[in-house]
């Protein structure tokens, strides 16, 4: 499931824009200067990866690096969000 939300959020893009999408979702999945890759918030991007919605995954995830939420916030607040969600008929 974390490789459906890699792929949404643009991780296997390539060039500028693969770039571009590892500096805005830094927070959830950090690279080192050189551009290798560290261990990042599995259990948020696996979470993210649950949703269907492409979309969906990154308006989440931008939320969620914007405010740095810990890893059980986030992963907390993408419930909620998925509940509200479904509540209004969005899921």
């Amino acid at each position: 499931m974390d490789i459906r939300a890699e792929h949404a959020l643009g991780f296997f893009a390539d060039g500028d824009e693969r770039q571009q999408n590892i500096k805005k979702y830094n927070w959830l999945f950090p690279y080192t200067p050189g551009g290798n890759r560290k261990q990042g918030k599995r259990t948020v991007l696996y979470e993210l990866g649950r949703l269907d919605d492409d979309d969906q995954i990154r308006i989440l995830a931008e939320n969620i690096c914007e405010r740095k939420y810990s890893a059980k916030d986030a992963n907390q607040y993408i419930r909620e969000v998925k509940r509200l969600w479904r509540e209004q008929g969005l899921l």
